[in-house]
């Protein structure tokens, strides 16, 4: 047996093990957050992912951020560089430095690290271009060993919103003001 099958079935032998402990773990451990920021949070978010890893993983899930008392749905993709298994997580978390709702939709990077207080038990910092700042804690489920967290895609399932945020996206390269192009985009999604 090589060494990709032997990790491969060491992986999907241990699941059922990690299984068990999953939901002891997850009601019983706290996870110290690695946020660096003493800020009010912005916002809240609620994800579940799913993810399918043989030596380059994909990442695909849904999730709602809670934002001055409204809910926006989106969607997310992404990847990891070196993994392999399956898994599903559940993510909640907050929200930090979102000024306008469509500075929330973009490409994620890991920030601030990773960290995991027992199976299936983690924590994590994501970071947009815009600054804004994702800290989220995970519950796994599955079997799955990954080298360190991916980065991600997050678009709004609203497609006027999602335009809006494209358009803010556009304004920063052309240095046109974020407010006069957001609002072209809203005045042509209307008509």
């Amino acid at each position: 047996m090589n060494k990709f099958s032997l990790l491969l079935a060491a992986t999907f032998i241990s699941a059922p093990l990690a299984l068990s402990h999953q939901s002891y773990a997850a009601e019983n451990q706290s996870v110290d957050h690695p946020a660096a920021t003493s800020e009010k949070p912005s916002g809240s978010v609620y994800m579940t992912f799913h993810s399918a890893d043989v030596g380059v993983g994909y990442t695909w899930g849904s999730g709602v951020l809670k934002y001055h008392g409204k809910s926006y749905k989106f969607k997310i993709k992404g990847g990891d560089i070196v993994a392999l298994g399956f898994s599903k997580s559940q993510a909640k978390g907050h929200v930090y430095n979102l000024k306008h709702i469509y500075d929330f939709a973009g490409n994620y990077a890991s920030a601030g690290g990773e960290a995991t207080a027992g199976v299936g038990v983690g924590a994590a910092n994501m970071k947009n271009t815009k600054n804004v700042v994702i800290a989220f804690d995970t519950n796994t489920m599955g079997g799955r060993v990954a080298g360190a967290p991916g980065g991600f895609t997050i678009s709004f399932v609203d497609s006027k919103l999602q335009k809006s945020a494209k358009a803010s996206k556009k304004a920063a390269k052309a240095e046109t003001t974020t407010e006069d192009l957001n609002q072209q985009q809203l005045n042509k999604a209307s008509k």
